[in-house]
């Protein structure tokens, strides 16, 4: 071909691609994927953009509402509002949510909203995750061309009606054999502006709690953010049985709203009774036996160490929970300074399978004639397989 024929081809190509934009953009629509640049009626959800203005223009004063703080199981709703402030019509309609949580309950209108009118979405929530934080979304579109989406964020602190701090367990440390001994807390809320407490329940008598409201003011309570706070005194009376101290505390809301908050005593009342050996837990005051053929049976070996005893220990009664086990102690004992030493044996004899672990361990109670122990307690933890 030659050169002027190459030139003229060239032109009718360019002049045909130019009349092609011109039809599509004066007398109708170019498909979706032209590489023409911006195509105004490509569907955006449910709603096509109209080819020519004048358009709608979507004003929203907040995306986001942060409902503070709320408990788990709450329900709750919000109202955002948009307003038309286009030359042209508007029209709203819902989209997605992120989870099940989050709903769009109503839109005010789906049709045509005029110039200067305003549409209201609805949005409905439920809290049904045990989240510090909640965050959903739920969205709408618009046939605003530059809003087409917006995202609507509910947001906020999920929170129980009553925090106690230390949360969980209380640490007493080494019980006084003379005196008592006293932990302090605090129990408050950043839901309610305030708290009344009806009662306390412990199995264990020797245990007594008492509460006092305390000011917003002080830092600990600011910290935390509280609209209302009490402070909690937990009392451990002299005398406590030898070995791990464990009890559980329920503070008890006068209000039916509130559930009961619930915390652990932990701690430990050293003696002149103390065992030792391989398999003696002292944390938990337990003999741990481990796993075993339950038609074997099992069988360990202790140092049960007596101090500030004249004359020798004497075993009096032997309690069992489960009467799973036996127990020998000799009655005389090797003398160590200024102590005694006893080789204790303890079995558990050859029997049906059965798990002694845990609240259900072997529960051991020693009467004894010691002036400053008169009980000991201890556990046997084991599984015969």
């Amino acid at each position: 071909m030659k050169l002027p024929a190459q030139l003229l081809t060239i032109l009718f190509v360019v002049a045909a691609l130019g009349l092609t934009v011109w039809l599509g953009r004066y007398h109708g629509a170019i498909p979706v994927g032209s590489s023409t640049g911006k195509v105004k009626n490509v569907e955006v959800a449910e709603f096509p953009i109209q080819e020519q203005g004048p358009y709608g223009k979507a004003v929203i004063g907040e995306t986001t509402h942060d409902f503070g703080a709320s408990v788990l199981g709450a329900k709750g709703s919000h109202v955002f509002v948009i307003k038309n402030e286009g030359e042209g019509p508007l029209r709203v309609k819902t989209g997605k949510t992120s989870c099940s949580q989050c709903t769009v309950g109503r839109v005010s209108r789906e049709d045509d909203i005029p110039p200067g009118e305003s549409v209201d979405v609805e949005i409905k929530w439920e809290i049904k995750a045990p989240n510090d934080r909640f965050r959903q979304w739920a969205e709408v579109f618009t046939t605003d061309p530059d809003l087409k989406r917006i995202e609507l964020v509910i947001e906020g602190l999920v929170d129980q009606t009553l925090r106690l701090a230390p949360e969980g367990v209380w640490l007493v440390g080494d019980l006084s054999p003379t005196e008592p001994t006293v932990v302090r807390g605090l129990l408050y809320s950043r839901l309610v502006d305030t708290i009344v407490l009806d009662k306390f329940e412990c199995s264990n008598p020797s245990v007594s709690v008492t509460w006092e409201p305390v000011s917003l003011d002080l830092e600990e309570v600011k910290e935390k953010k509280a609209k209302a706070a009490l402070s909690i005194t937990a009392t451990v009376a002299a005398g406590a049985l030898l070995g791990p101290f464990r009890e559980t505390v329920k503070l008890i809301s006068a209000d039916q709203g509130q559930t009961p908050v619930e915390f652990q005593l932990f701690g430990q009342r050293s003696g002149p009774i103390e065992f030792k050996g391989r398999g003696w837990n002292p944390e938990n005051n337990a003999v741990v036996l481990g796993e075993f053929p339950a038609e074997k049976g099992a069988r360990v070996k202790l140092n049960l160490y007596v101090r500030n005893l004249d004359g020798e220990l004497e075993v009096q009664v032997i309690e069992q929970k489960h009467n799973s086990a036996k127990i020998q102690i000799p009655p005389t004992g090797r003398v160590l300074g200024k102590s005694k030493m006893y080789e204790v044996e303890i079995e558990v004899p050859p029997g049906p399978p059965v798990m002694r672990r845990g609240p259900d361990a072997e529960k051991i109670r020693l009467k004894l004639n010691h002036p400053d122990a008169s009980e000991f307690v201890f556990y046997i933890s084991y599984h015969a397989l």
